[in-house]
C-alpha cells in the first residue's frame, strides 16, 4: 500500500490515512502545494523515502513526477531520496516524469 509519505507526495491531502483523497483534485494554492509542509514534517520524523508500493514499485519521488508535484519531487530530492529509483518495470522517477509530461519536476 501506500506509505502516508507516499500519499503525500501524491496528492497533498492534509489526512494521509483518508486513502480517497486520492480522487480528489487539488485547488491552486498560490506558492506552495498542499502536502508540502507535510512531507517536510514526515521527512523530519523518520519517514522512508524510498519505500515502494507492493504492486508497482513506485516510491514518493516516483508518485510526485508522475503528477507533477514539483514541489514534493524537490523536498523528497533535497531530504536524500533516490532519483535513480526502479520501479517494477525498470522506470525511474525521471521516467515517470517524461511520460507525465511534467517538465518542471526535474529542472
Amino acid at each position: 500500500g501506500f506509505t502516508p509519505l507516499m500519499l503525500a507526495s501524491l496528492r497533498g491531502g492534509s489526512s494521509p490515512e483518508c486513502v480517497s483523497v486520492l480522487a480528489e483534485e487539488e485547488e491552486e494554492s498560490g506558492v506552495d502545494e498542499p502536502g508540502t509542509n507535510m512531507i517536510s514534517d514526515l521527512i523530519s520524523q523518520g519517514a522512508t523515502l524510498n519505500a515502494q508500493t507492493e504492486r508497482t514499485g513506485e516510491t514518493a519521488l516516483h508518485l510526485a513526477a508522475r503528477y507533477a508535484r514539483a514541489d514534493a519531487a524537490k523536498r523528497l530530492l533535497d531530504a536524500g531520496a533516490d532519483p535513480n529509483a526502479h520501479d517494477n518495470l525498470g522506470r525511474t522517477p525521471l521516467h515517470a516524469a517524461i511520460a507525465a509530461d511534467a517538465q518542471g519536476v526535474f529542472q
